[in-house]
């Protein structure tokens, strides 16, 4: 829980919740968006951990309290909650040692943002989406040992702006699932459970984190450490043959979140070793201190997917 909370204090204005890989992809798809009335909301599961702001618990009791919900649906506060905050949660793929009441939830909400449409509306649910933006946001998973966060853009969940939800035409989840599953090919349960981002960082060389599809130039995954630690050498644990890792790797550091510093960098071939990894000398100025952060880049598209079964900062190993 502690990585969970390091990602919280980066945006304390969202709920931030583990969940396991087994029902990650599902979460994902119960999301719903309709801007004609600033309809933005996801379902997060809270028994596997989250972190909530207090005053959206203080809203919520306050929503609760006007909506004349029966002593049935009370039972399943936890399920409305964040659907009715109006935000897409942050949710983390974790597995638990980290870490069927959406759809009414989902149509009162609809009803209640259609009942007022005002510029300032007194239902006490939000309308502005809160920041980051889902597009905007990259942590995906919490490091085996729970002192780092790891992060990619590849992204293998659907977007919920592609569908306008409408409780009419959209009457259960498992048609919002089905609409989700015809805009993209995901992966599967299976593939997920033996390839989720958590798999990146357990400490484990031989489970690994699947790009799922081929990378394109620009993509990263990377780190944010809870440490101070300025690395001389990174290694990548891949299964993928890896010939002149210089070429397809572009390394950068931060000390503050937001300014990159590009790493000079020299490698040796990866297949020499057991298990296989790539090791990488980095030279990063002396611009940089403490890191925060480390974001590996694809500089070239990539022919298959990439696989990422470990990831070094000189002896640290995750």
């Amino acid at each position: 829980m502690d990585s969970l909370y390091l990602n919280t204090i980066r945006y304390p204005n969202l709920i931030h919740a583990n969940s396991p890989p087994t029902r990650y992809m599902d979460q994902m798809r119960w999301r719903v968006s309709n801007p004609d009335i600033g309809m933005h909301a996801g379902f997060a599961d809270l028994q596997y951990g989250a972190f909530v702001p207090r005053w959206k618990v203080q809203t919520f009791m306050t929503q609760l309290g006007k909506s004349a919900l029966g002593k049935d649906r009370i039972r399943l506060a936890d399920m409305y909650f964040s659907l009715w905050t109006n935000q897409y949660p942050w949710i983390l793929s974790n597995p638990l040692l980290l870490a069927s009441g959406e759809k009414p939830a989902a149509r009162r909400l609809q009803r209640t943002l259609e009942a007022d449409l005002s510029d300032v509306p007194k239902d006490y649910f939000e309308r502005i989406e809160d920041e980051p933006r889902l597009y905007e946001r990259d942590v995906r998973a919490s490091c085996g040992n729970d002192r780092c966060l790891f992060f990619t853009n590849m992204d293998h969940s659907p977007d919920p702006t592609l569908v306008k939800f409408d409780k009419d035409n959209i009457t259960n989840i498992q048609q919002l699932e089905r609409t989700y599953d015809e805009l993209a090919t995901l992966p599967s349960a299976e593939f997920w459970n033996e390839h989720a981002y958590h798999k990146a960082v357990d400490q484990d060389p031989s489970s690994c984190w699947s790009t799922y599809q081929n990378p394109k130039a620009g993509d990263y995954f990377g780190l944010i450490t809870m440490g101070s630690i300025m690395p001389e050498e990174l290694q990548i644990y891949t299964c993928n043959d890896i010939r002149r890792p210089e070429a397809l790797f572009e390394v950068s550091v931060t000390d503050n979140g937001t300014d990159w510093t590009t790493c000079h960098t020299s490698a040796t071939a990866a297949w020499q070793h057991v298990p296989p990894r790539v090791y990488i000398k980095l030279d990063c100025g002396n611009s940089i201190e403490q890191l925060r952060a480390i974001r590996i880049s694809f500089l070239e598209n990539g022919p298959e997917p990439f696989n990422v079964c470990g990831i070094a900062l000189d002896t640290v190993v995750v």
